[in-house]
C-alpha cells in the first residue's frame, strides 16, 4: 500500500523550538544559529482543518471508508525517526507523507487497527528527517479493561521525576495545534474514553526521553530515535524517565507510578 497524503509546507521556527525547550526538565536557551533540536519537527505542519470538520474526539473527522473508521479511540503508538541533516532556523520545510501499511487485529482491549505513515521532511530542498509513524485506532473502552503490564529489563543509570499537569499539557497541545480532547478535556477523557485523567502526549514524553539521553551522552547528536507507547501517563501524578548506560545505542524509558513501562525508546548516536 502506498496511499499519498497531502503535502505540507512550513518554515523552521526558532520561537516554537524555544517554547518547547521551556517545557523540559533543564531548559536551555537556543541561539538562532543552533539547528532545531531533534524531534522538534513535530512542532511544524499543524493541521488547518476547519472547526466544523473535526470529529467528536477533536481530531479531523475521518473518511467513513478509511482505516479504522469504525473505531472511536486514536493513539500515537510509536515512531522511528532518522535524522539525516540539521534543520536551521528559517529553513523552508516540505513534508511528503503516505500510508505505508494498514493491519487489523483483535487485542485484549478489543479491536485494533494499526496504520503506518511515512513522513519525509525536506529542509531547503534537502531531505532532513524521515519518520515512520504508527497510529492505532481502538474500540471503545471495555468495563474492567486491564492496562499492559511490562517491567523494565535494564537497570537505569539516570532517573528524573517529571511532574505533568494541565498547564504543561495545554502548552504542548497549543504548540503542536493538537486538539485531541484526551489532553485537555477532563470529562471527555475520563467519562467517554475511560482514562484516569488527562493523557500526557506520547511525543512529549518521547521528547523528554531523547533530551535525557542526549544529556547523558554529553550532547552527542542522534542518528535515529525510535519509541513505542505501552501504557498511558496522566496529569494527576508524577512519573519517571530513565536512561540506561550511555553507549552508541542507548535505551531510555518512562515508567508509570506503579513501575510499569509507559513508553520505551532507543537512541542510536
Amino acid at each position: 500500500m502506498n496511499h499519498a497524503i497531502e503535502d505540507g509546507h512550513d518554515q523552521a521556527d526558532f520561537s516554537r523550538a524555544q517554547r518547547l525547550q521551556n517545557l523540559l526538565s533543564e531548559p536551555r536557551t537556543l541561539s538562532p544559529d543552533d539547528p532545531l533540536p531533534p524531534l522538534f519537527h513535530w512542532l511544524h505542519f499543524p493541521t488547518d482543518t476547519r472547526l466544523g470538520d473535526l470529529g467528536p474526539d477533536g481530531h479531523p473527522r475521518r473518511d467513513s471508508t478509511g482505516p479504522g473508521a469504525n473505531l472511536p479511540r486514536r493513539m500515537w503508538a510509536g515512531s522511528t525517526v532518522q535524522f539525516l541533516k540539521p534543520v536551521r532556523h528559517g529553513a523552508q520545510l516540505k513534508r511528503t507523507s503516505h500510508i505505508e501499511d494498514v493491519s487489523e487485529k483483535d487485542g485484549k482491549s478489543g479491536q485494533l487497527c494499526f496504520v503506518t505513515i511515512v513522513h519525509q521532511i525536506e529542509a531547503d530542498d534537502e531531505i532532513a528527517v524521515v519518520e515512520n509513524q504508527q497510529i492505532v485506532y481502538r474500540s471503545a473502552p471495555q468495563p474492567g479493561e486491564i492496562p499492559t503490564i511490562e517491567k523494565p529489563q535494564k537497570e537505569a543509570t539516570s532517573i528524573e521525576t517529571m511532574e505533568p499537569g494541565p498547564v504543561m499539557l495545554f502548552r504542548y497541545s497549543a504548540l503542536t495545534y493538537n486538539s485531541h480532547r484526551i489532553h485537555y478535556d477532563r470529562p471527555y477523557a475520563t467519562e467517554v474514553e475511560g482514562y484516569q485523567g488527562l493523557v500526557v502526549h506520547g511525543p512529549l514524553v518521547a521528547t523528554m526521553l531523547l533530551d535525557l539521553a542526549m544529556k547523558r551522552a554529553d550532547n552527542m547528536k542522534p542518528a535515529s530515535f525510535s519509541f513505542r507507547a505501552k501504557a498511558p501517563l496522566f496529569d494527576t501524578i508524577p512519573f519517571t524517565i530513565c536512561a540506561g548506560r550511555p553507549a552508541a545505542e542507548m535505551d531510555v524509558w518512562a515508567l508509570t507510578p506503579s513501575g510499569n513501562i509507559a513508553l520505551s525508546a532507543k537512541v542510536i548516536f
